[in-house]
């Protein structure tokens, strides 16, 4: 009897702590704020980079613009075109020159212009962090590039809470000079296709 008795309290305390370890995945996220919806806006920019730290080939500069746009939040559609570039495919040239044209996602409260035809998207405020090997194409020589990329392709995004650590000094390189980072109102990503049904 006695034993029965502690097989019972064994068997509802497995019963009990399992419940309870399951519950948070059961129950949703209460911090998760809603999407909103926005729209795709198009930007185009002639960036010409002259730096001092590093000296990039006009495909390297459009390369690394397109990891900074869509690490930012662009849309996969990014058009980074290199232009008047002497010394051929890369080859470094100290007045690299890329035309850019993306797409930012912007709120509807954001006063951006808007394509009559453009449908809406949802989107969420998403924290984005540049910093060497984050992404990973990064190092710490791109500090004057990414102090670029902020004053004027940034400024296209929608964007708050700005934690500004970059420290960039020219011809020299110093770990913690490239701190950056933003919330952003990115797109949702696209759902997991869904997996195909077992054969029986």
């Amino acid at each position: 009897m006695a034993r029965s008795r502690i097989l019972l309290c064994i068997a509802a305390g497995i019963v009990y702590f399992g419940s309870a370890a399951a519950a948070p995945d059961e129950l949703p996220a209460a911090d998760a704020p809603p999407p909103e919806l926005g729209v795709w806006a198009e930007q185009t920019y002639s960036f010409v980079h002259l730096g001092f730290t590093a000296t990039y080939s006009c495909d390297g500069l459009a390369d690394k613009l397109t990891v900074l746009l869509r690490a930012a939040g662009a849309r996969a559609d990014v058009q980074a075109r290199a232009l008047g570039c002497a010394g051929g495919v890369g080859w470094p040239n100290k007045f690299a020159r890329v035309d850019l044209r993306f797409y930012t996602l912007q709120p509807p409260a954001s006063g951006q212009p808007r394509e009559a035809a453009a449908a809406p998207v949802p989107g969420v405020w998403r924290t984005v962090s540049f910093a060497p090997r984050s992404p990973r194409e990064l190092d710490h020589g791109d500090c004057e590039l990414v102090e670029e990329f902020r004053n004027v392709l940034l400024p296209k995004f929608a964007t708050r809470a700005v934690a500004d650590g970059l420290r960039c000094v020219p011809n020299s390189i110093s770990p913690g000079d490239l701190r950056f980072a933003f919330e952003a109102f990115t797109a949702l990503p696209a759902p997991a296709p869904a997996a195909p049904a077992a054969g029986r």
